[in-house]
């Protein structure tokens, strides 16, 4: 094992893992003809068939394993590269949800300045106004407010 060790990288389990799931051998049976023989060979083709069936199993599940394994492989392997990719995710989802803020902030600041400025514009209507109605007085005109007062 000592040997395959620089072949992985250094990781002394990898060869662990794949060493239990090798195949077994199975015995061969020899067909004898006669009502004894033939019996006793039909039992034991019958006891064949139910170890080669739980051989079947078996191998099904040793390749279970195997992509279990291949798959924690991969897995161990590309755990940085998915872990960076985690991380950019986090830090794509942040600045977006940054961005919307900053953006509503924009949008608020930009009705705050158009209601500043029609309120300042309102200002100067009524200061217009008040300073049109005072030359009109200075002239003698008379002039009404739109209260209805006379000035």
């Amino acid at each position: 094992m000592n040997d395959l060790m620089p072949k992985f990288g250094g990781l002394p389990a990898i060869p662990d893992m794949y060493a239990s799931l090798t195949p077994r051998k199975r015995s061969n049976v020899t067909v004898d003809t006669g009502l004894f023989r033939g019996w006793f060979v039909e039992r034991r083709v019958a006891r064949e068939a139910r170890i080669s069936e739980s051989e079947a199993s078996i191998e099904n599940s040793k390749a279970s394993q195997i992509v279990a394994i291949n798959t924690q492989l991969i897995g161990a392997a590309t755990f940085g590269d998915q872990l960076d990719l985690a991380r950019f995710r986090i830090k794509t989802e942040a600045d977006m949800l940054n961005s919307d803020r900053i953006i509503r902030q924009a949008q608020a600041r930009t009705e705050v300045s158009k209601s500043e400025t029609a309120f300042f514009e309102a200002k100067m209507s009524k200061l217009d106004y008040l300073r049109r109605a005072k030359e009109a007085k200075e002239e003698g005109l008379d002039f009404e407010d739109e209260a209805g007062d006379n000035q």
